[in-house]
């Protein structure tokens, strides 16, 4: 089943929040993307990919970035819950 150019987009903004998330998250921690990427094991560029909205997001590479960000997965989806 193909997706629909509203369902891409929606996507694609999923993503670009979740990743703006991660970043606030990381930035908050005080926590640099070399740190972060030895901590989980992911690439600093592939986390900066994500924070950027451009890569998609595996549930695999979101519990791994909770876990070095110390903080809940549910965490990554507070602003799209909450608005």
């Amino acid at each position: 089943m193909d997706m629909t150019k509203r369902q891409i987009k929606e996507v694609r903004e999923l993503r670009r929040i979740i990743g703006a998330r991660v970043h606030y998250l990381r930035m908050q921690k005080r926590e640099t993307l070399h740190h972060l990427s030895h901590t989980t094991g992911i690439s600093s560029d592939k986390i900066d990919q994500y924070e950027l909205g451009k890569n998609e997001i595996s549930i695999e590479a979101l519990v791994l970035l909770a876990c070095g960000l110390d903080v809940e997965v549910g965490a990554f989806f507070d602003t799209i819950f909450n608005t």
